[in-house]
């Protein structure tokens, strides 16, 4: 089924490191010494991990709330 999900191949390339816990975060840059700072680039308030870039960073909740009301078309709970 993820092959029929993501056609393009940059789409597949992002599915298949996020799947395999190998995305560029800078928690994995800060390891190997890339970067100085593990935090998020976006808010800068936790440190970057995949499940926090996709899913808790405040940058992207409104993001997942318009999914989630748009192609859902289900009223929103009170978790986001």
């Amino acid at each position: 089924m993820p092959l029929r999900v993501a056609n393009e191949p940059y789409l597949r390339s992002f599915q298949y490191k996020v799947l395999n816990s190998i995305l560029d975060t800078n928690e994995l840059l800060c390891k190997i010494c890339y970067v100085s700072n593990p935090n998020c680039s976006l808010c800068q308030q936790t440190i970057e991990t995949i499940p926090h870039i996709l899913f808790d960073c405040f940058f992207v909740i409104p993001f997942w709330k318009e999914v989630y009301r748009q192609i859902l078309n289900k009223p929103l709970r009170k978790h986001f």
